[in-house]
């Protein structure tokens, strides 16, 4: 059970403390969280909050144990995959990104748009070479200590 299952934490960003601004969801990988959330805190300047700890499973895998998930709370969560080939390698190298299913299809333009810049013009070195769309559940788990 949960082959295919990912760490992920959920939690809020909000640009700027004690703006108007409404906390937008984040989906980050259990394993990248830490160095994620630094980042975005150090550099960026977002404030980061409530994370929880959830399992992302393909919506496939879900529908085979679904007497079992669907005891547990869970959310709709999109898995976006892009595949880009390093010539200079020979090496297809995949990135994926987790978005609420719900936001997806206004997210999904934005962030394609984003990983675009990271095509050479001319693709000399780089350049996208697929790109793999996963619909699937995060079960929650509980609030991590995630140190």
């Amino acid at each position: 059970m949960l082959e295919n299952g990912v760490k992920l934490v959920r939690c809020f960003v909000q640009k700027v403390r004690n703006s108007d601004d409404l906390p937008e969801v984040r989906w980050i990988p259990w394993g990248e969280f830490e160095l994620w959330k630094h980042l975005v805190s150090s550099r960026y300047r977002f404030t980061v909050s409530d994370p929880a700890l959830y399992i992302y499973i393909p919506r496939e895998e879900y529908g085979r144990h679904e007497p079992l998930y669907s005891r547990v709370p869970q959310l709709a969560v999109n898995k976006i995959t892009l595949y880009f080939f390093l010539k200079a390698d020979q090496v297809l190298v995949p990135v994926s990104r987790y978005f609420s299913a719900e936001e997806y299809e206004r997210i999904k333009p934005t962030f394609l748009r984003h990983f675009k810049a990271f095509e050479n013009r001319n693709h000399t070195t780089k350049f996208l070479e697929d790109i793999h769309e996963e619909e699937g559940v995060c079960l929650q788990g509980l609030k991590p200590g995630l140190r």
